[in-house]
């Protein structure tokens, strides 16, 4: 801002000097900015204005009409990039449809990233918080169709998991195919697992026990969100395209390679 000098005497308690070159023309300008104690007034300024704003709002304003299933989540801003402390605080209100109960949850940044991605794309919101809020799920249902794949398609399903305290999201992905498998040479098929993850560039691969001779073979990667910012959803983004280029090729090999072992 531009300042006459008794315009800077009568407020030098909030405002001092500057001086600023304009690199295209070259001209000074004078000016002033803000000290310390301007800008701690004018921080103290702004909550006052908000919190007077608010003040005579009740739980009932948040309310949203009780209906079955969950209810549109409020969008909200990043007021400074890159600062999650920033982010306004968003809810999700739910009704039980057997007992007419409403609950509201906390939607956190973490899950606010995968919503936004996913309803960016045109879905609805289907994503399950936990009751503390801590955790969500985002269940997804897909298919990739081509030659080197059992019957020239595979159905896979991938849980998008929320860790609110972490500040993390992970992708998981399953095949059918994979999935329950009775193998009684574990060591052989851990090995097989072990060279898909050689040669896989992005997430990895595990085998998981169900019992002492049942197995399931999942894809999975994760990113942190921690001080992201409103890169949140493009992360996701990054992060599900991963696993869309990475599961269903590793998937058809385990498959291919466990049948012909079968054999």
């Amino acid at each position: 801002m531009q300042a006459t000098n008794q315009f800077m005497k009568a407020n030098d308690h909030i405002l001092e000097a500057t001086r600023c070159v304009n690199p295209t023309s070259g001209i000074t300008v004078e000016g002033a900015t803000l000290t310390d104690e301007g800008r701690r007034i004018l921080k103290q300024v702004n909550a006052e204005a908000s919190g007077s704003k608010n003040k005579d709002r009740t739980p009932a304003d948040e309310k949203i009409s009780r209906v079955k299933g969950r209810t549109p989540v409020t969008s909200a801003e990043h007021d400074n990039e890159g600062d999650d402390s920033q982010i306004v605080p968003l809810y999700q209100a739910e009704c039980d449809p057997d007992t007419g109960e409403a609950k509201t949850k906390n939607v956190g940044v973490v899950t606010n990233a995968i919503m936004t991605w996913w309803k960016g794309l045109g879905n609805r919101d289907v994503i399950d918080i936990s009751d503390d809020s801590s955790r969500s799920t985002l269940k997804i249902d897909h298919s990739t169709e081509g030659d080197g794949f059992p019957n020239g398609c595979m159905s896979l399903t991938s849980y998008i998991e929320a860790y609110e305290e972490e500040q993390r999201a992970a992708i998981f992905t399953y095949y059918d195919g994979l999935a329950n498998l009775h193998f009684d040479n574990r060591g052989q098929l851990l090995e097989l697992v072990n060279n898909v993850n050689i040669a896989t560039p992005y997430g990895y691969w595990q085998l998981i026990s169900n019992n002492d001779s049942a197995f399931t073979v999942r894809y999975t990667n994760s990113i942190c969100l921690r001080n992201v910012g409103g890169a949140g959803p493009s992360l996701i983004e990054n992060m599900v395209e991963a696993a869309g280029e990475m599961a269903p090729a590793g998937f058809s090999f385990l498959f291919n390679a466990i049948h012909n072992e079968d054999e």
